[in-house]
């Protein structure tokens, strides 16, 4: 008996915090918050007000790419199509949308370099640091080699 009157105590003080904590929270004054080092951008991502789908489409970009470049997304679209109102986004083709996104890809030699991964495993013959210097070393060279072939490969035609 006594568990089941903890219970109901727990549950409605459980309660009453989530119906008091979140209107709280609302009714706090806003903190601008930094997500990038550039001050527009965190102008727009902070503006809920009239741009929450700048932060909404961050957030999901940063899912997907690395943070410092899905932060920037809302503002950079912003800065080329001169407004990021819904109305401006909703006015955008597929075509266009994927334009705007090619425009800040990195260069060729980068997309090579990040769009492959390199493993490479040597045996290590002894149980000591000189072994596995030594192991790490043949390792590393073996991957340098690839990847400067692959670089090579990919832009000699720019040569």
């Amino acid at each position: 008996m006594l568990a089941i009157q903890l219970i109901k105590k727990f549950t409605f003080i459980l309660a009453i915090l989530l119906l008091v904590l979140p209107t709280r929270l609302f009714q706090a004054p806003k903190e601008f918050i930094r997500f990038t080092q550039h001050d527009e951008a965190d102008a727009l991502l902070n503006n809920l007000d009239e741009y929450p789908h700048a932060f909404v489409l961050a957030c999901i970009m940063d899912r997907q790419i690395k943070a410092e470049r899905a932060w920037m997304i809302p503002f950079h679209f912003q800065e080329k199509i001169g407004d990021f109102s819904m109305a401006a986004l909703k006015a955008l083709s597929s075509a266009d949308i994927h334009r705007l996104m090619a425009e800040h890809e990195p260069d060729t030699g980068k997309k090579i370099l990040f769009q492959k991964t390199y493993q490479m495993s040597k045996p290590c013959k002894q149980r000591n640091p000189r072994a596995l210097a030594e192991a790490m070393s043949l390792a590393m060279s073996e991957a340098s080699a690839k990847i400067i072939n692959d670089v090579y490969e990919n832009l000699a035609d720019r040569i």
